[in-house]
């Protein structure tokens, strides 16, 4: 008696993990029925059709940032687990934008599209929430923590062609600036990471980290490597001639 009888092989999918189907699942798709969705020249937003995007989710904040960036106004007609359609704000506007959900349940698909929009611009818009200005402003901020929120106001202005009010401004700005203080916070958890791996792979490395008390602050790391030490101590220290100087007076 053959003892692999009645073995049934498991398929490839039966070992994968959910997050592992799912990702498969949204690579075939992408493949196999269109093309998925990229930004072009500068980061901008164009649809056409046949566009994939990964999620409903992903749809929703493609289309948010696409309302700012043609400043105009969106009503989701439909909103459910397999339609989404958009269409513009103002009825003498012909502008609509529809996508089903593809077979895999997670992609949707770009399937009507009306090209040209018959509007105006708005230019306050209530899509340019915290979020989307924290987000913009992150490396204004990163650059200069001090830069004034009406500066910054203008820029985007100039920049998104859209106004936001102050309120929103300062909670953006509040909002970049914890984000940043987290990152410092984050990066500083790697410097005795780094310190121990210079000392392992380069023993004759000189790490120092200092840390301030009684609240621990970091204010300096000093790091010299060996080619340093020999270029000062050959080079750098003859010329400069420190043991050649006569001392006039008890303190220099």
């Amino acid at each position: 008696m053959d003892c692999f009888e009645g073995y049934q092989p498991q398929s490839s999918d039966e070992y994968l993990t959910d997050s592992e189907l799912e990702s498969n699942q949204v690579r075939i798709a992408k493949l196999v029925k269109g093309q998925p969705f990229k930004r072009i020249v500068d980061g901008m937003i164009s649809f056409h059709i046949g566009q994939i995007f990964n999620s409903k989710e992903h749809m929703r904040e493609i289309f948010k940032e696409y309302v700012i960036q043609e400043g105009i106004e969106l009503k989701r007609v439909k909103n459910d687990k397999v339609r989404q359609t958009y269409k513009c704000g103002p009825d003498t506007c012909g502008w609509r934008a529809h996508a089903i959900c593809m077979t895999d349940g997670v992609t949707f698909m770009l399937k009507t599209l009306s090209e040209k929009h018959d509007c105006h611009r708005v230019y306050h818009n209530k899509e340019a929430k915290v979020k989307w200005t924290a987000y913009k402003l992150e490396k204004m901020v990163k650059s200069n923590p001090s830069i004034n929120v009406r500066v910054i106001g203008d820029l985007l202005k100039e920049t998104y062609k859209v106004s936001v009010d102050i309120r929103t401004l300062y909670r953006a700005k509040n909002k970049a600036l914890k984000k940043l203080a987290k990152d410092h916070g984050k990066c500083f958890g790697y410097l005795k990471r780094y310190a121990f791996m210079l000392n392992q792979t380069n023993p004759s490395v000189s790490v120092h980290i200092c840390i301030q008390d009684p609240q621990p602050t970091f204010p300096r790391i000093f790091l010299s490597f060996e080619p340093q030490k020999v270029g000062f101590l050959d080079c750098c220290r003859p010329f400069i001639g420190v043991e050649g100087c006569e001392k006039e007076t008890q303190n220099i």
